[in-house]
């Protein structure tokens, strides 16, 4: 029998092995929080002959893609709040010795000391399997399929106070001050315009409804519910994994906003689902700077820039381009650069181009295939309004469970007006007073 602690981290997370006498097996060693991490984790388990307890230390959504892939390949686990795996550090050592690599080989002594309660074989609520059920009937009868599909949040406030806009409170939408009424709502912001070249963001208390849709017929896929502060990428991959145990999501094109740009969510549709991504860039704040037609970049003073070898950091590949004026001997900066006359070999202005060698950055987005397949993620934005309008924009309940409920037998209601239409022979699934002509 085998005892496997592991320490969970926001990139990475710690892993240590003993067996039923105590003896260390495997050192603590670090695998990071993706998929190649999570394959070589599978691969040190499967080589160990024997029963595998495996604990965790209860951290958040930080386990969630872990807990997933250990759920998928029949890997049973039980999870200790960090209070308790605190205490019994104390007792075995005075030494305030703390580091994940102690902190996996603890969990692993700890897990020998008490009943082994796995968490049973899924994740699943009763909400969550009545919905799956009625995307798998609407698969069925050729309603919806993963051919085009959207994701996208819509921001639920929760019911508190700070939320009230003629609420004077101070510092209403401070982080450390939580609000007392709910205690698992978290501070976020979103978008209070829908025009392009407008920016306007409003805070709010509460959670976040990520939805996966079917861009074709409109109907949700899966649904997860998160704190307010929770970004929009770092949930992608769970809810792809999640919708693919409902339906098959290969060869899937794949709609979302520039929130959604992440080398790891590109990688995440081309590898894994043998599909397309399309997403439009997130500039985060980088400077547009005038080029030629062949690609080089133009200087201050109008003149076409020299390459000057390239740079990899980081996992990117960057051109460099140096002044023209540079080895010249006589030549003369026409706008006196500030580093013209800096005393250094190597003088004149630079300037860095990503070089395209991933997928992200090989997509091109400005052809028409790119904008009219694109176009289809209004579908999304669609569904948001009907979800909204089913009265979940902002909660009656108090807390994260009857707030993650509620959002999903709003998705339910939505999945059930389209399976009732559709068993009745009509052919409009998305308006409530059809159900009721039906009903």
């Amino acid at each position: 029998m085998y005892f496997v602690g592991i320490d969970i981290s926001k990139f990475k997370h710690d892993c240590a092995i003993i067996d039923e006498l105590g003896d260390v097996i495997t050192p603590s060693w670090s695998f990071q929080n993706d998929c190649e991490g999570f394959s070589l984790l599978r691969e040190l388990l499967n080589a160990l002959d024997g029963e595998k307890k495996i604990g965790l230390e209860a951290t958040g959504h930080y386990g969630q893609n872990l807990k997933l892939f250990l759920e998928n390949n029949g890997f049973s686990f039980m999870e200790f709040n960090p209070l308790l795996i605190n205490r019994f550090v104390r007792s075995k050592s005075l030494r305030k010795t703390k580091t994940d690599s102690i902190d996996a080989l603890m969990i692993a002594q700890y897990l020998m000391t008490v009943e082994y309660k796995p968490y049973p074989p899924s994740f699943y609520t009763l909400e969550k399997l009545i919905m799956a059920a009625q995307v798998k009937k609407l698969y069925e009868l050729g309603i919806v399929d993963a051919s085009f599909i959207g994701l996208d949040s819509t921001p639920v406030a929760a019911n508190t106070k700070q939320n009230n806009p003629k609420s004077f409170t101070k510092d209403k939408f401070n982080p450390e001050k939580q609000p007392k009424a709910d205690p698992d709502c978290a501070l976020g912001v979103h978008s209070a315009s829908n025009q392009h070249n407008e920016r306007r963001y409003e805070f709010y208390w509460g959670y976040k409804n990520h939805v996966l849709v079917d861009c074709i017929s409109g109907l949700p896929l899966y649904e997860l519910t998160t704190p307010g502060n929770i970004a929009d990428s770092s949930v992608a991959a769970e809810i792809l994994a999640e919708a693919d145990r409902v339906i098959s999501l290969k060869e899937c094109t794949f709609l979302a906003d520039k929130g959604y740009d992440v080398k790891s969510i590109y990688n995440t549709v081309k590898t894994v689902y043998e599909g397309e991504a399309f997403i439009p860039l997130n500039p985060r704040s980088t400077k547009v700077s005038k080029t030629l037609l062949a690609g080089n970049p133009v200087c201050e003073a109008g003149l076409a820039m020299h390459k000057d070898g390239k740079t990899i950091d980081n996992g990117r590949t960057r051109q460099k381009y140096c002044c023209p004026f540079r080895q010249s001997k006589s030549g003369v900066c026409p706008c006196n650069h500030k580093n013209w006359n800096n005393g250094k070999k190597n003088r004149g202005c630079t300037k860095y181009k990503t070089v395209p060698n991933d997928y992200r950055l090989s997509i091109d987005r400005s052809c028409l295939y790119f904008k009219r397949t694109y176009a289809l993620r209004t579908e999304c934005e669609r569904y948001n309004s009907r979800f909204k309008a089913s009265g979940q924009e902002r909660l009656w309940v108090r807390n994260g469970s009857s707030a993650t409920n509620l959002n999903t037998v709003a998705h339910i209601s939505a999945l059930a007006v389209a399976l009732t239409t559709v068993l009745h022979g009509s052919h409009s699934y998305r308006s409530a007073k059809q159900l009721r002509r039906s009903a």
